[in-house]
């Protein structure tokens, strides 16, 4: 089996299309409706996105079938280099391929630019065949993020307390559209019905939620490094190991 590791590039259409298929389906329905992948701006954002430093993905290509393999989505901080994603199809495991474009893809990176001394991910805790290989790696678990459900919260609170405030929608510079209230952002809505907030919303802002999105929210999450008393989607694991590290893996 012939393949080939580069850049994925903002002209490359199909690939990045087929990119975005693989992310969406990828992961479980459970946790993937609150993904940003699932809206459908996605793929205008990742094609603009590609046009800059900070975001950078490294496709693998079948050169006998001319078909994606699989990819990998760095983001360049200035404290670390993020992987996002690698995921390779499942006809295509078990080659070592993802081992051979992640450290492809760090290299060329490094090689290119000044670079932080450490390498992190996240990764859910139910993804046991990923988890393991990553600490095969040599990275260690440095912390937790809670993925909680709040639609029982968002339906069940009482009602009894009013507001003048108002919920705003706007869209942001990458296209996605942002909750508001009182000009303080609360979160992201994805594709009309999914929204996903970052710290817990007090009564006032969940009455105003309620009175704004009635019965047309499907899915309301909270993403935070607290543990609270919420029905949990899945707990992701905070990784990272030293960049030189990885390197000489």
């Amino acid at each position: 089996m012939e393949y080939q590791i580069r850049k994925l590039s903002y002209r490359d259409e199909d690939h990045i299309e087929q990119v975005c298929r693989l992310l969406n389906s990828s992961y479980d329905q459970d946790i993937s409706r609150y993904f940003i992948y699932r809206d459908a701006n996605y793929q205008a954002f990742l094609s603009n996105s590609l046009q800059g430093a900070q975001d950078l993905i490294y496709i693998v290509i079948d050169l006998d079938q001319h078909e994606l393999m699989g990819f990998a989505q760095l983001k360049v901080l200035p404290d670390t280099l993020f992987l996002n994603n690698i995921i390779i199809k499942p006809e295509y495991r078990g080659n070592s391929i993802a081992l051979l474009l992640l450290k492809f893809m760090v290299q060329e990176t490094v090689s290119q630019q000044n670079y932080p001394e450490t390498f992190s991910l996240d990764v859910f805790e139910r993804n046991t065949p990923v988890v393991q290989w990553y600490l095969r790696l040599g990275m260690n678990i440095t912390g937790h993020k809670y993925w909680y459900n709040l639609m029982d919260y968002y339906h069940g609170f009482p009602r009894a307390i009013s507001s003048t405030n108002q919920i705003e929608i706007a869209q942001d510079e990458n296209g996605f559209t942002q909750v508001f209230s009182s000009e303080v952002k609360i979160g992201t809505l994805m594709n009309g019905n999914a929204l996903v907030v970052r710290s817990m919303p007090g009564p006032d802002v969940l009455n105003q939620l309620r009175r704004h999105f009635q019965n047309s929210l499907e899915a309301f999450g909270l993403i935070t490094e607290q543990e609270l008393d919420f029905p949990l989607i899945d707990k992701a694991f905070q990784m990272s190991m030293a960049l030189k590290d990885l390197r000489e893996n």
